[in-house]
């Protein structure tokens, strides 16, 4: 079993605390539900969609490390 690999994003002030929880908003229509689209060529990672628009929120898992 791999180690887990924490992915921060950046925002103005730094990095996100990877210890925090946060709401995310969807950039084109501010909504905060997303739903996962598990796709056959997704290569194990699930694909985030806004519910409201559509919008690509990008692949998101685990990666194993070596």
């Amino acid at each position: 079993m791999g180690e887990v690999v924490f992915l921060a994003h950046r925002k103005k002030s730094g990095t996100t605390d990877t210890t925090s929880i946060e709401v995310l908003s969807c950039g084109t229509c501010k909504n905060k539900t997303w739903m996962v689209v598990y796709e056959a060529s997704g290569d194990g990672f699930p694909r985030m969609r806004c519910t409201c628009c559509g919008t690509d929120g990008g692949r998101f898992g685990w990666v194993n490390t070596p």
